[in-house]
């Protein structure tokens, strides 16, 4: 998660070779944490061959795993690759995974409030506490 802070939005190859086999791991806590990464380093740039690693590892999650807290993380990666681009078929993979992973029949074409709308939606209600 450090490299993905450190390296945000620059698209560093060398970043993104280390991290790139970390998404294949059997750990789906692991290939979440660097599929965030990977989005954080590529955020807004539409790097379809990413998106496409990380979906292709959302894919291959068993049903049982698709509705936990790393698998959206996972979708959330994908986001990030896509965010701000108000491309079409970013779009389109975006309303996919999130009605897959979260079983929403909600749509976004990339609006900002709709975008925090479907993450409201889709989020499990975390209870506000104070310490």
């Amino acid at each position: 998660m450090g490299l993905g802070l450190a390296y945000a939005g620059t698209m560093n190859d060398v970043v993104t070779e280390l991290l790139t086999p970390a998404l294949d791991d059997e750990s789906l806590e692991v290939a979440a944490v660097a599929a965030i990464a990977l989005g954080q380093v590529h955020v807004g740039t539409g790097n379809a061959e990413l998106a496409e690693t990380i979906v292709n590892r959302l894919l291959a999650l068993d049903e049982a795993k698709l509705g936990t807290y790393h698998a959206r993380m996972l979708a959330l990666a994908v986001g990030l690759v896509f965010m701000g681009t108000q491309a079409d078929a970013a779009v389109r993979q975006w309303q996919l995974l999130w009605r897959a992973v979260c079983g929403c029949g909600c749509q976004t074409k990339g609006d900002t409030n709709q975008r925090q709308q479907l993450f409201h939606l889709c989020m499990p209600r975390l209870p506000l506490t104070l310490f």
